[in-house]
C-alpha cells in the first residue's frame, strides 16, 4: 500500500510544479476573463512561487523523519 501512496503523493507533486510553469496561459486568462490586472496576476505568481520552495523544504523534513 505504502508505494501506492508514493506514486499518487508524486503525481501530485508533478501536478503542482507543472501548474507554475503553465502560468503564462493561466495569467493571460485571468486578465482576459476575470478582470486581474498585470500587476495583480503578478502577485498571485509571486505568492505562489514563495510559498512554493517553503512548503518543499517542510515536506522534505517529514519525508526523512519517515
Amino acid at each position: 500500500m505504502k508505494k501506492y501512496l508514493s506514486i499518487v503523493a508524486s503525481f501530485g507533486t508533478m501536478l503542482c510544479i507543472g501548474s507554475v510553469y503553465a502560468w503564462s496561459i493561466i495569467a493571460s486568462e485571468l486578465i482576459k476573463n476575470y478582470g486581474f490586472s498585470g500587476t495583480q496576476s503578478q502577485v498571485v505568481f509571486g505568492t505562489l512561487i514563495a510559498i512554493f520552495p517553503v512548503t518543499m523544504i517542510f515536506v522534505g523534513r517529514l519525508g526523512k523523519k519517515s
